[in-house]
C-alpha cells in the first residue's frame, strides 16, 4: 500500500511526522474546545452578577469582558492556522506515501452528479481524494470550528461596541453625548457592525489568507492533489 519507492528510512521518517503532525492536531483540537467551554462559562457566569451590581462594576465587567472576548478570539484564529497547517502536511505525507490519490476525471464527475442530485452547489475540494485512508476532512475552518470562530468573533464585537458607547457617554463632555435613545441604538450597533467587519476582514481572513500562500510557497512540488478552498458543482 506504501509508496514502494520509498526507502525504508524514508518511509520511517515520513511516519514519524505523520504521528507527530497528527497528535498535534489532536493537542490543538482539545485546546480549543477548552478554550471556547472556558470562553462560555465566564459568559454564562458574567450574565447571572449583572443583576446584582451596580452601574460603576458594571462597566468595568463590560471592559474586562470585552478584553477576554478579544484575546480569546485572537488564541481560537492562532489554534485554526495551528490545526490547518498540520492538516495539510497530512495530506501531503499522506499522497507521499500513497495513501491517498487524486480521482480521475470521470470519477470526480460522476461524484459531482450524485451531489447536485441532493442539492450540493459547493464543496471542499479535498472531496476528490480517492483511496484515503484517514480522515482529512478538517481544513480550516469546518463546520463546528466555523460555529466557534464565528461566536467568538460576534461575542468580542458585541461587548467591544457597548464598551465604545460607555466610555462616549461618560467620558466625553456634555454636548457631544448621544441626545437620544434612536441615537444611541445607531451609535451602538453601527460600533457592533464596523468592529465586527474589522475582526473578521482584517483579521480572520486576513490571518487565513497569509496562512494559504505560505502553504502554497511550503508545498514540496510532487504533491499534486493539495489544494485550498471549496468547488463549485
Amino acid at each position: 500500500m506504501i509508496n514502494k519507492e520509498l526507502n525504508k528510512d524514508k518511509i520511517s521518517l515520513y511516519l514519524e511526522a505523520f504521528k507527530f503532525n497528527w497528535d498535534k492536531v489532536k493537542h490543538d483540537e482539545t485546546q480549543r474546545l477548552q478554550i471556547f467551554y472556558f470562553n462560555v462559562v465566564i459568559l454564562i457566569a458574567s450574565i447571572s452578577i449583572i443583576a446584582y451590581v451596580g452601574a460603576p462594576y458594571f462597566i468595568v465587567l463590560i471592559y474586562i469582558l470585552s478584553f477576554l472576548s478579544f484575546l480569546l478570539f485572537l488564541i481560537i484564529v492562532k489554534l485554526n492556522i495551528e490545526v490547518s497547517a498540520c492538516v495539510t502536511t497530512l495530506q501531503w505525507i499522506s499522497e507521499k506515501l500513497e495513501l491517498i490519490r487524486k480521482m480521475e476525471d470521470e470519477e470526480k464527475e460522476n461524484l459531482k452528479t450524485e451531489l447536485k442530485k441532493i442539492g450540493i452547489k459547493k464543496i471542499s475540494k479535498y472531496v476528490f481524494y480517492k483511496e484515503a485512508y484517514i480522515n482529512l476532512s478538517i481544513p480550516l475552518p469546518q463546520r463546528v470550528h466555523d460555529v466557534m470562530t464565528y461566536f467568538s468573533e460576534f461575542q468580542t464585537a458585541f461587548f467591544a461596541s457597548i464598551a465604545l458607547y460607555f466610555s462616549v457617554y461618560y467620558f466625553l463632555p456634555a454636548p457631544l453625548l448621544p441626545i437620544s435613545l434612536i441615537i444611541e441604538v445607531v451609535f451602538t450597533l453601527s460600533s457592533f457592525i464596523l468592529i465586527f467587519c474589522y475582526l473578521h476582514w482584517f483579521i480572520l481572513e486576513k490571518v487565513k489568507k497569509e496562512s494559504v500562500v505560505i502553504k502554497k510557497v511550503r508545498k514540496p512540488k510532487e504533491i499534486t492533489i493539495w489544494k485550498e478552498g471549496k468547488e463549485t458543482i
